[in-house]
């Protein structure tokens, strides 16, 4: 079965979602999820 999949269209949160990843050497759902959690708290 496929993984769920996040369809992105603002091309500024898509590349540097890719650059951070890269970066980092972690998925782009990693960095997504990360970032999305403090957002969730507040």
């Amino acid at each position: 079965m496929a993984e769920p999949q996040l369809s992105v269209r603002s091309a500024k949160a898509r590349d540097l979602a890719h650059r951070l990843a890269w970066r980092e050497r972690r998925s782009i759902a990693a960095i997504v999820e990360r970032a999305l959690e403090p957002y969730e708290i507040r």
